[in-house]
């Protein structure tokens, strides 16, 4: 496991305590008439879902409304004589520039709300701004805690088989891998908007939502694959809940997840989450054990400042597993259990420490965003590998390697919004910068059947006995230092009701510097990129919108996982 310099900690320690942050302090927004025009004296009221908490208030001249509330999920409900009600739901923090009331038509005398249910109406990972997914010039799929528990989600491959554009990759069953758009991906992860990189199966036990973006994202998110993201959000403290779900299945299934929260006077609160699932499968030998820990805590010591606190502590042990091979280019006609090499030494295994602190600070008009999140990873595999089987199906080879990573990340993102007017316009504008810091232990051995590096088993019972790992010539054992450095800026400019246009550019200065335990290589690679953004959503109808948008991704010559760099001069 790579230590991080203290220097490094401190240094890192003292941005975040300068830097003031997160946006949006409770929920404001803007009201308006579906025509343009700003609606003042609406009545203004937000309820959570469970009850426990509420405000009020009133829009003023400009249509505009501010609700100090603790994080967490309410309904809205705009009351104005002249317009129909509007109810909503939304989740703090939130910013809602676009809230448009339709008149009330005098022969009418009833009105309809619906709750959304499945439907997620907003997002604040897009634009790094609470905007209306209408609002967005990029597909965006939101999976919410409601679906995930309705159909029983417990993974990242339950969530987007829901996801146009996306499929699961195998990933050589050991880690969430997706293919987005065409381009398969391993580490275009991400948790409330901080990268979360390494391979691994994530939990959905704290999850309060999952956003899946489509298409290049370098603006908001950095490197990353040219298909999306997929960016998961959290529950967080606020309100009460309680909550306990116990599951049994087949194959001995066993899986209890617990959620539970409350209040602390006017202003704290804390939640608990916690999973523990124990299981096997249809394939003999396989089986999994995992759990987890994810407490939570907000404080808002005043009406304008709120400060979360949130770690969570992750194990995953599992049989590694690749299946079972193929003859004359199909599955091979094996009982479907069949294991291929030895099930004593198969595993795959993650540990996954991860803390995070935010603070969320509103100065007059101006929103501060601040993320810092540090996370350790301990994650490994062996894999058997069945291989080609001989003419007569009464042999296949097997082959084997092992794999381990340890990486240790540090982020901090901090962000300033601030909503104007010129004229008719309307714009919300945005700054920010990401700092970040990335260690990386990277270390593969090859599998030796005695001297050979593939064994010759039968065919219908293709177990190995215990198999020596050493490394070969080849084999990677390798130290990685990665630093990065980015700023960007971006306008969200309302022209009409009708027309919108977010523009923005983003600049990333990245730093890698590689080792190679093997031959004593010491190569380095910085690339200054910069990544524009740029798109137009036109909206023929409130509840309809057409967008077109440019924008790009990069990734860094050691690909998306730091698996190697090569001296090619």
């Amino acid at each position: 496991m790579t230590r991080i310099p203290v220097s490094v900690l401190t240094a890192l320690a003292i941005i975040t305590a300068c830097s003031s942050t997160y946006a949006q302090s409770g929920i404001s927004g803007q009201i308006r008439d579906i025509t343009g025009p700003p609606v003042a004296g609406a009545k203004v009221q937000v309820v959570s879902k469970a009850g426990a908490n509420a405000a009020e208030t009133t829009s003023g001249t400009a249509g505009d409304f501010t609700l100090q509330v603790l994080p967490g999920t309410y309904t809205l409900t705009i009351i104005h004589p002249s317009f129909l009600e509007y109810r909503n739901s939304v989740t703090a923090p939130a910013n809602l520039n676009a809230i448009e009331l339709q008149v009330r038509p005098q022969h009418s005398s009833v009105t309809v709300a619906e709750n959304g249910g499945y439907l997620a109406t907003s997002t604040a990972t897009a634009t790094k701004t609470a905007t209306p997914l209408l609002d967005v010039p990029q597909a965006i799929t939101v999976v919410t805690r409601e679906q995930i528990a309705d159909q029983l989600m417990m993974s990242i491959a339950d969530v987007v088989r829901y996801v146009p554009g996306v499929s699961v990759h195998q990933g050589e069953n050991n880690r969430d891998q997706l293919v987005i758009r065409g381009n398969s991906t391993s580490a275009d992860f991400f948790v409330n908007g901080v990268r979360d990189d390494v391979q691994y199966y994530r939990d959905l036990y704290n999850l309060e939502s999952v956003e899946v973006l489509k298409g290049p994202n370098a603006l908001i998110f950095g490197r990353g694959g040219a298909g999306g993201v997929v960016n998961r959000v959290t529950k967080q403290a606020g309100g009460q809940v309680g909550e306990l779900d116990l599951q049994l299945g087949s194959w001995r299934n066993k899986r209890v997840a617990g959620d539970y929260g409350q209040t602390l006077g006017k202003r704290a609160a804390y939640r608990f989450n916690a999973i523990y699932e124990d299981s096997d499968s249809f394939r003999q030998f396989v089986g999994l054990n995992r759990y987890g820990i994810s407490p939570t805590f907000t404080f808002a010591p005043g009406p304008r400042t709120r400060l979360t606190f949130a770690y969570e502590n992750f194990h995953d042990h599992r049989v590694a597993d690749r299946g079972i091979t193929s003859f004359q280019n199909r599955p091979a006609q094996v009982d479907i259990s069949t294991f291929y090499g030895n099930p004593a030494q198969a595993s795959t295994r993650a540990l996954v420490n991860m803390g995070s602190f935010r603070l969320d600070q509103q100065a007059g008009r101006v929103n501060i965003t601040n993320r810092f999140q540090a996370a350790a990873y301990d994650r490994g595999y062996v894999n058997f590998v069945p291989g080609v089987a001989n003419s007569s199906a009464t042999q296949v080879s097997v082959s084997a390697y092992d794999n381990a990573t340890a990486r240790a990340n540090v982020f901090n993102q901090t962000d300033v919004s601030l909503n104007v007017t010129t004229g008719r316009i309307r714009h919300t504008l945005l700054t920010g910068t990401e700092l970040g810091r990335q260690f990386t232990d990277n270390l593969r051995n090859t599998g030796y059947f005695g001297s050979a590096t593939a064994v010759l088993v039968p065919f219908a019972n293709p177990l190995t006995g215990p198999t020596a790992f050493r490394p070969s010539a080849t084999d990677a054992n390798n130290h990685l230092v990665t630093a990065l450095a980015a700023t960007y800026v971006q306008d969200q400019i309302q022209l009409t009701s009708w027309l919108q246009v977010v523009a923005g550019g983003r600049f990333d200065h990245f730093d890698l510097r590689y080792r190679n335990n093997r031959n004593n290589d010491n190569l380095r690679r910085v690339d200054n990129v910069v990544s524009p953004r740029l798109g137009i959503v036109l909206k023929p109808r409130a509840q309809l919108s057409l967008y077109g948008s440019y924008s790009v991704s990069f990734l860094p010559s050691s690909g998306d996982q730091f698996s190697s760099l090569t001296n090619i001069t």
